[in-house]
């Protein structure tokens, strides 16, 4: 019985490791604040264009909370980082993001070969994320004019 639970916690540790990798990684990659700036701003410039839209403030807020939060990009996000790199990257990555005191510790690692692929990893972030909320916005049948004249 103890063989099977120490099996257990050796197969589970590194899953658990991986999972706070990934977290660690999208955490600093400063994506989810970029998602909520563009939100902000797109709110801010839609509610400028159409005076009327603030009268359903609620509606607009409750569609970005549903529909454009971050929570609904971060599977694709961990998806890319697992299809893009190994778990030992992946640990690598984690540790140079959340423990770079300066900038030049960074930018050293910016500078490896693992940071060059980080790099190109991070700006198809933007592309899943940013133009991924935009997409979903415009959306015809599904966007948020779609949904407010649903309500």
């Amino acid at each position: 019985m103890m063989k099977v639970l120490l099996l257990l916690a050796l197969l589970i540790t590194p899953a658990a490791l991986l999972a706070d990798d990934l977290s660690t990684i999208i955490e600093y990659s400063g994506i989810e604040k970029s998602l909520v700036d563009t939100n902000r701003a797109f709110i801010q410039d839609a509610y400028q264009s159409n005076p009327n839209l603030a009268e359903k403030s609620e509606l607009v807020e409750r569609y970005f909370s549903d529909n454009v939060a971050f929570s609904n990009f971060k599977p694709e996000l961990e998806k890319l980082l697992n299809e893009s790199f190994n778990t030992a990257e992946l640990g690598v990555i984690s540790g140079a993001l959340s423990k770079s005191d300066n900038r030049s510790e960074l930018l050293q690692f910016y500078g490896t070969e693992l940071g060059q692929r980080w790099l190109n990893v991070d700006s198809q972030f933007n592309d899943i994320v940013l133009l991924g909320a935009v997409t979903k916005i415009m959306d015809p049948e599904h966007g948020l004019a779609s949904f407010l004249q649903q309500q």
